[in-house]
């Protein structure tokens, strides 16, 4: 749904920011994981404090699930665990496993409350200091990694879940609608403006 006329408007949306996006990647589906027990639905997470990006919309979600959010880097996250200052965090499963947060939280649950794409971008000053032939070979480029970018994230990722499974990491399922229904308020706000409405709306038209 990314890779037609709905990925390319979402790529020039970076125009405005003297940016040129060149391709949409994925990035996986963002999870909870912490040190203290199973999350099955949003009140298990009641009370925890857990890292988030400093995002405002990550501090609101994780807010309306019940938790405390706790802006934090990602490099601060292992120690803060470690030493009981937060509960657990969000991330993908890469990420997980590459930042070795599996050796501090023991608890990974499939909750799946955010699919947040990664978007390769440029300077456009850079790009308009190619030559034309150069620019172009780039951006064919860029758009021709996407396939392949994909195929080597959906290999790393198992790897990685087969990484933490073995290590002892317990995983579970979540319910799904019960995350759905408590971060509605939230997309309620976003669904108020007008273009992001317009966008969302396209979206689930292809879907």
């Amino acid at each position: 749904m990314v890779d037609g006329d709905v990925g390319d408007e979402v790529l020039r949306g970076f125009e405005t920011r003297d940016l040129v996006g060149l391709a949409i990647y994925d990035s996986g589906a963002r999870c909870f994981y912490n040190t203290k027990h199973p999350i099955v639905a949003p009140k298990d997470l009641h009370g925890m404090k857990m890292r988030v990006a400093a995002s405002d919309i990550f501090i609101k979600l994780v807010r309306l699930l019940g938790a405390n959010p706790t802006p934090m880097s990602l490099g601060e996250t292992f120690s803060a665990m470690e030493t009981r200052m937060i509960d657990g965090a969000e991330n993908n499963m890469r990420s997980f496993h590459s930042s070795r947060h599996f050796e501090a939280a023991g608890f990974w649950s499939e909750t799946r409350h955010s699919y947040a794409p990664d978007i390769l971008v440029m300077s456009r000053a850079s790009l308009l200091s190619l030559a034309p032939a150069d620019r172009e070979l780039l951006l064919r480029t860029a758009r021709a990694s996407v396939p392949v970018m994909r195929a080597k994230w959906d290999e790393s990722e198992g790897a990685a879940r087969e990484a933490v499974l073995a290590w002892g990491v317990q995983a579970n399922e979540a319910d799904l609608p019960a995350f759905r229904a408590a971060a509605q308020p939230l997309l309620d706000e976003y669904h108020g403006k007008p273009e992001i409405e317009a966008l969302y709306r396209r979206i689930r038209d292809l879907a």
